[in-house]
């Protein structure tokens, strides 16, 4: 990994009711990319289970929009 990748900036959205990966992974994994030096942030859905809920994907639009305005 370059430290240039570290400019990446890293959303995750995870449902809190996800029986088939856990939010806690995406917890960890949000720790670990953190740890490394990526700006990380992490959204946890309360009664989403495992799919594209409609409002992660709004958060997922607003992210990539803010983002893509900072180029």
């Amino acid at each position: 990994m370059s430290s240039a990748s570290r400019d990446t900036l890293v959303l995750l959205v995870h449902g809190q009711r996800d029986t088939t990966i856990p939010a806690a992974a995406s917890a960890l994994a949000a720790a670990q990319l953190g740890a490394a030096g990526f700006k990380v942030a992490l959204k946890v859905e309360p009664g989403v289970g495992h799919t594209i809920s409609s409002s992660g994907a709004e958060k997922a639009l607003a992210f990539l929009k803010q983002t893509l305005a900072q180029l």
